[in-house]
């Protein structure tokens, strides 16, 4: 954007009220920013922890927490060698998690929900009211045994970076982090001796973003790096002091070097409810074993369960143009041997299949879901704007299940 001097003061577009936060290094904070050396909160050793919100949404969610189903699910977790949970507050079952926890011995880790909107960011009020909040809780958990670490949530400056453009991303990246800074040293005024913790999506603008919280927000003590699936080569970076690895799923731990261990599992079970939808689980929605569950125990307890006899598969697409209303048939295929993959039989018996229809959003976040078929064939009727939409089929026996997942169409490449 270029501007005479006589344009300033006719200057009004949202993102640019502050022109003060502009200098001739295009969105660098002022100078009276935070800056030292880091904090040296260590994290617990062997931690094994997941991130566990089941039931955080209670309004339409497929699961209704009480007692006695987080007790269970904590000493599910407890047999792969978890030793630690990671879940959303404040919350409506905070009390009742709480209790769990301790009576199995598991570590706490309250992860707080940050703004994260540009409309939120430029709101004093909701900054406010956030602060609020996440002092509070602090104040009221400081003295709770339980509580090992605060995890201040997502990595915002990637998420609006897929939402604002230059030179408005400037804005909205400068004020968070302002109120970013001085939320983490009202935290440490609080509570100064639990680490503060916050993921790092690591992609290939993961570092310059690490670096750029490393200088103005200094009180963060530990970046927990999550995977992306168009990175995975990053999986064998060289880490700097204060990162570790968090929200990896299992299926790519190989690829992490041994110095660098995996110290969070993303999602413990598959969540579904009006909001939003989430299949990156441990468990499937009914809590049936996905095959991660068998990676987690061997790294983490070093006790084999019992072994997932299910095959691996795929789903085999048609050869053709993903047409909305037209009907188009898919199929559950399975590797018989190393270099072969072949068709199920139509009397198959020895599995159970079930079909799933998601719908995504422009940026692949899953929005809802719907059951559609059984069996290891299934016609499909194409929607309108087919490629906001995904299929999942799960291979079910006992209380495993294999599920996999395709773009309606037939990739080119």
């Amino acid at each position: 954007m270029i501007l005479q001097p006589a344009d300033l003061g006719q200057l009004h577009s949202r993102g640019l009220e502050n022109l003060n936060l502009f200098n001739a290094m295009a969105g660098i904070l002022p100078t009276s920013a935070d800056r030292g050396n880091p904090s040296k909160h260590a994290l617990p050793a062997s931690l094994h922890s997941v991130i566990y919100n089941k039931g955080f949404y209670w309004f339409r969610n497929r699961h209704t927490l009480n007692a006695r189903i987080i007790r269970a699910d904590l000493a599910q977790m407890k047999l792969v060698g978890i030793n630690a949970v990671e879940r959303k507050m404040p919350g409506f079952y905070d009390k009742s998690f709480l209790k769990a926890a301790r009576l199995n011995g598991i570590r706490v880790i309250p992860r707080f929900w940050l703004p994260s909107a540009p409309d939120d960011i430029a709101s004093d009020k909701e900054l406010n009211r956030k602060r609020e909040q996440v002092l509070e809780m602090v104040r009221e958990f400081r003295n709770n045994p339980d509580i090992v670490a605060w995890n201040i949530g997502d990595d915002v400056l990637s998420i609006l970076s897929d939402q604002e453009y230059k030179p408005s991303l400037f804005f909205y990246r400068d004020r968070y982090i302002q109120w970013l800074a001085d939320l983490c040293r009202s935290i440490r005024a609080i509570d100064s001796t639990r680490p503060l913790l916050m993921d790092l999506h690591w992609d290939v603008n993961g570092q310059a973003r690490y670096d750029y919280y490393r200088r103005y927000v200094p009180q963060i003590d530990w970046f927990m790096l999550e995977a992306d699936d168009h990175y995975l080569q990053g999986l064998s970076d060289t880490l700097a002091p204060a990162m570790a690895w968090g929200k990896v799923q299992p299926e790519y731990w190989h690829l992490i070097s041994q110095s660098h261990p995996p110290m969070t599992i993303p999602v413990w079970q598959d969540i579904e409810n009006t909001r939003f939808v989430t299949l990156e689980g441990v468990l499937d929605v009914q809590g049936r074993k996905k095959q991660r569950y068998e990676i987690i125990a061997a790294y983490w307890s070093g006790n084999s369960t019992p072994g997932n006899t299910l095959p691996d598969v795929k789903i085999l697409r048609p050869l053709a143009v993903t047409l909305p209303g037209t009907k188009l048939w898919y199929q559950v295929i399975y590797r018989k041997s190393p270099d072969r993959w072949a068709l199920f039989d139509e009397k198959e018996d020895r599995f159970q299949f079930e079909w799933y229809m998601v719908k995504t959003d422009q940026l692949g976040n899953t929005l809802f879901m719907k059951k559609i078929g059984q069996g290891p064939y299934l016609q499909v009727t194409i929607p309108e704007d087919p490629e906001h939409y995904l299929l999942f089929a799960e291979m079910v026996k006992d209380s495993s299940v294999r599920m996999v997942k395709a773009s309606l169409n037939t990739p080119l490449e």
